[in-house]
């Protein structure tokens, strides 16, 4: 045989003969790889942030963390398949420091970790940066404080944000340090939305999670919610009027004369209520004076004095001087144009 027929039928052997056989084979060889893949083991550090959630603290010492930015990033090294480790995230990292905290107390103080406390099922953890970490917790204290309604946004013109109300006007809160101010501070609602509202509405509102003392940031905790009254008007408008009579109200047999007989005022309220208003629409006026004797011969006469005028205003109407000041006042003289009985 030749060496030419012996290599031709070698590659047929190889390539043509038994070919499911082999595609077969191939298939195993490629299933049984992938599992010793996957059964390989490897290494990777996975970042775990600590939160203030992960120290089980004493509840009977009522302590907390004093600033939750200040907790440290503990990197952890495991190993495990490495099918598995390409798929690791910081959630998987369960921690368990409830014995590195049994004796701990407020104020800063260094806690010694291990690579015990952190673990990721299925793998092993062989090691953890840093070891140590300061920790600094300050005692719960309570506080009664204040609330002061938040808004944000501005109502349509034309109208006003008269008020707000709070009720409750106290809440209870809980703060991680004490407040070293004589009045305690006050605690904001979250922010209300007023715009586009032209009326009155009420809102059920949570808490801000911070106060300010002199110039930090508290955070507290409370769970309350408040019921805020926003009270929106339409705005106030002026006008003034002038030369508006001014009448006497004076008893039978009597008269009385002014100067000068009429008054400027302005009258305030809704553009709606004041923009129709005349003269006549509010009566100005002046009464006889209480200390006028009405007992004498007619004739007999009172000597001038100053009298300041009363009106009657419109409802929802305000109505001052012309200068947002008193009413005015007028000059008024009066005389008995009859005789009383027994003259």
């Amino acid at each position: 045989m030749s060496l030419g027929r012996t290599f031709r039928r070698l590659l047929a052997a190889v390539f043509i003969e038994d070919i499911p056989l082999k595609i077969v084979c191939l298939i195993l060889a490629v299933l049984f790889w992938f599992y010793i893949d996957g059964e390989l083991t490897d290494e990777r550090e996975v970042v775990r942030p600590l939160s203030a959630a992960d120290l089980p603290l004493p509840k009977d010492r009522r302590m907390n963390v004093v600033s939750e930015a200040d907790l440290p990033e503990i990197t952890v090294k495991v190993r495990g398949p490495r099918r598995r480790l390409q798929y690791l995230s910081s959630r998987d990292v369960q921690v368990d420091l409830g014995e590195a905290l049994k004796d701990v107390r407020t104020g800063r103080q260094t806690v010694l970790l291990s690579r015990q406390l952190f673990s990721i099922d299925g793998m092993d953890t062989i090691g953890i940066s840093p070891a140590e970490f300061t920790l600094n917790l300050a005692q719960i204290t309570e506080h009664t404080l204040n609330v002061l309604p938040a808004t944000t946004g501005e109502v349509p013109h034309g109208y006003t944000l008269k008020k707000a109300e709070v009720e409750p006007q106290q809440v209870r809160v809980q703060a991680r340090e004490s407040f070293d101010t004589v009045e305690p501070p006050n605690i904001r609602t979250e922010p209300i939305d007023v715009r586009g509202r032209t009326s009155t509405f009420k809102a059920v509102v949570a808490l801000s999670r911070t106060v300010q003392v002199g110039d930090r940031e508290v955070p507290v905790d409370c769970g309350d919610k408040v019921t805020v009254t926003i009270v929106i008007e339409p705005e106030d408008a002026q006008r003034s009027l002038d030369d508006v009579p001014v009448r006497t109200l004076t008893p039978p047999g009597t008269s009385m004369t002014l100067d000068p007989p009429t008054v400027s005022l302005k009258v305030s309220g809704s553009e709606l209520d004041i923009a129709p208003l005349r003269h006549s629409d509010i009566p100005v006026y002046v009464e006889w004076p209480d200390d006028w004797s009405l007992q004498g011969p007619a004739g007999k006469t009172f000597p001038a004095r100053s009298v300041q005028v009363k009106v009657f205003a419109p409802p929802r109407v305000k109505v001052t001087g012309s200068h947002d000041s008193a009413l005015p006042t007028v000059k008024v003289q009066g005389r008995l144009t009859q005789s009383s009985p027994g003259w």
